[in-house]
């Protein structure tokens, strides 16, 4: 099996596991390596459903929504890659994790659909 593949499924699971109050329907990772094979940044793209009550007035949506996307980008840093493919949960102090959200599926009284994508970048020491 591809190694990127395999730490790509090993993040989804620890990434799944932690985000329990989100319903993960769809997870990707893509690498961006150097010339000599080690991983400079990667993406990680994560389709969610969100069942619990968003305020519909538009301040309090914002702050739900901003507090939904800080939580997954505190999940998603809490599995940094190191540049040769490992999981390291040390080397949270040498990345960059910025989030962004893609497209929000809001539909009343039912589930919400969230599609976010985090850049994170390695820091070299």
């Amino acid at each position: 099996m591809d190694k990127e593949k395999v730490l790509s499924d090993k993040l989804n699971y620890l990434i799944r596991t932690e985000a329990k109050q989100f319903v993960i329907t769809d997870f990707d990772v893509e690498f961006v390596k150097d010339k000599e094979g080690m991983i400079e940044e990667y993406d990680v793209d994560i389709t969610f459903d969100y069942q619990g009550k968003i305020d519909p007035e538009v301040y309090d949506f914002a702050a739900d929504v901003s507090r939904m996307s800080q939580t997954l980008q505190e999940i998603v840093a809490r599995y940094p890659i190191t540049p040769d493919g490992k999981i390291n949960m040390e080397y949270q102090d040498f990345i960059s994790v910025d989030g962004v959200i893609w497209k929000i599926d809001y539909r009343f009284d039912e589930m919400h659909e969230f599609h976010m994508s985090f850049k994170i970048d390695l820091i070299v020491r």
